[in-house]
């Protein structure tokens, strides 16, 4: 099975992600986290802003070698992958033929970025994907919110960072400061 957990910043998308690792790692169903390496807040563990964590996790390059990573997982094994907008869009196939091996796959990524474009390699994962669960996260005018808005200017595309640099809004919010 290949599982998309979706949304925007702060909307557990991580915390979704440990749940799942924490139910299905036992000795019989080895699981495998693993983080990309651009993301550097990453110290080695899934981290979500709840302060659950999970790990220790691989850290990859941002276009790996997923046999590598599978020959760790046994049938009937779990593969979690975090922040997976980071990686190559190939990542989206590679990970299917993996589910398709009789490994669980989930992936946790941002649907869109901070100008409301989707991520490449989310966006090749969702038609491939079993299951979608697509969360949200609530804006501070108490709507639900479904964007990330960047705090900051910068040109970049990729900036990581956290609640002192991005922060979830509603549509109307997002909008509002796109104006």
């Amino acid at each position: 099975m290949l599982c998309a957990i979706v949304g925007p910043m702060f909307s557990s998308k991580t915390t979704t992600l440990i749940d799942a690792l924490s139910v299905r790692s036992t000795r019989e169903a080895p699981a495998v986290a693993v983080l990309p390496e651009v993301d550097h807040r990453s110290d080695g563990w899934l981290r979500g802003h709840d302060g659950r964590c999970w790990g220790p996790a691989l850290i990859l390059p941002q276009d790996p070698d997923w046999g590598l990573v599978t020959a760790r997982l046994p049938h009937g094994g779990f593969l979690a992958v975090d922040e997976a907008q980071f990686f190559a869009p190939s990542a989206a196939s590679a990970l299917r033929s993996i589910a398709d091996g009789e490994i669980d796959v989930y992936v946790a990524g941002l649907l869109r970025d901070f100008e409301g474009r989707p991520w490449e390699t989310v966006e090749a994962i969702l038609p491939l994907a079993d299951d979608i669960d697509v969360l949200a996260a609530r804006c501070n005018c108490g709507q639900e919110a479904t964007e990330t808005g960047r705090k900051f200017a910068c040109e970049q595309r990729i900036a990581v960072g956290g609640s002192d640099q991005y922060e979830p809004l509603c549509r109307s919010c997002w909008l509002r400061g796109r104006r």
